[in-house]
């Protein structure tokens, strides 16, 4: 019997496959407004590793689906993401310089360009997820309506925002650092993890439950983040994370907490078609970088 692929293995298997997708949707970086189109590509290909729509597909597998179904959703969930990276490093949000090891957009192509490359890979999100139809039991605009929640004000910007306030207090809570992960980073991943299960046509519960492992896994991927921050604050220019606010070892907790979430929300597909969503949790809890 061949042994399943962990999720390391299905994420480098696939990353070609979003790579390829990435360069069909997208203009070309010569095509008119050049400067815009080359900014765009930029920002999608620096270095990305493609975990959040290789998460989608890996649930849509783990639920029954067909992968070639939701390659598209998939893809746009990479190109919403960028758009929120080319966001937070403006100047007027948390002004990072690098990002992935490299000058930030709009280091490279100014601020205002920058800022209309995010607005066009949002929109190009809103319309390559357009393209796909959910299966029957679902509303024929699902896809869209899962992207717009975590677009607005309840999901990354209503989280953008609490970060800049969070910047100019002196001292911050957890209450507060965990309002921002949750909605800059944890309602993406559950927002991935939903619209997997929604193309493999998940009952009700499944749906529920993929819910939880996204939002969990979410979490899990932020607070490693912080703890990897923390080793070199020099990658960030904020002076405040989860380590900062609760230490080291509250934060450990805190993600051993959520990946046991996370791999129990999926042990309702049985041990075969949980097996690469544990390997997914393991993966991150375990990440060097």
């Amino acid at each position: 019997m061949k042994k399943p692929l962990n999720f390391e293995e299905y994420l480098a298997s696939k990353v070609k496959l979003i790579d390829k997708t990435l360069h069909k949707l997208m203009p070309p970086g010569t095509a008119r407004p050049a400067a815009l189109h080359s900014a765009m590509r930029y920002a999608v290909f620096t270095r990305g590793k493609r975990i959040r729509p290789v998460v989608c597909m890996a649930v849509c597998s783990a639920c029954g689906g067909n992968e070639d179904d939701v390659l598209l959703p998939a893809a746009s969930l990479e190109l919403f993401h960028s758009y929120t990276l080319i966001h937070d490093d403006l100047p007027c949000m948390d002004n990072d310089v690098i990002r992935r090891g490299k000058p930030s957009v709009f280091v490279v192509y100014g601020e205002a360009n920058a800022l209309l490359a995010g607005d066009a890979l949002q929109a190009l999100a809103f319309e390559t997820i357009s393209r796909s139809l959910p299966p029957p039991g679902y509303s024929p605009n699902q896809f869209v309506i899962e992207l717009a929640r975590v677009a607005g004000s309840k999901g990354v910007v209503g989280g953008q925002v609490e970060d800049l306030i969070a910047q100019n207090k002196k001292k911050i809570s957890r209450t507060d650092m965990e309002f921002i992960h949750k909605h800059k980073t944890a309602h993406l991943f559950r927002t991935a993890s939903r619209i997997g299960a929604i193309t493999a046509g998940a009952r009700k519960n499944i749906l529920r439950a993929m819910d939880r492992y996204g939002y969990s896994l979410g979490m899990v991927f932020q607070l490693t983040d912080d703890i990897l921050d923390s080793r070199d604050p020099n990658q960030t220019r904020k002076s405040f994370n989860y380590t900062t606010i609760n230490g080291k070892q509250k934060t450990i907790k805190e993600i051993t907490f959520f990946a046991q979430k996370a791999r129990e929300s999926v042990s309702i597909l049985g041990k075969n078609n949980s097996y690469l969503l544990i390997s997914a949790v393991d993966m991150i809890v375990n990440r060097n970088v």
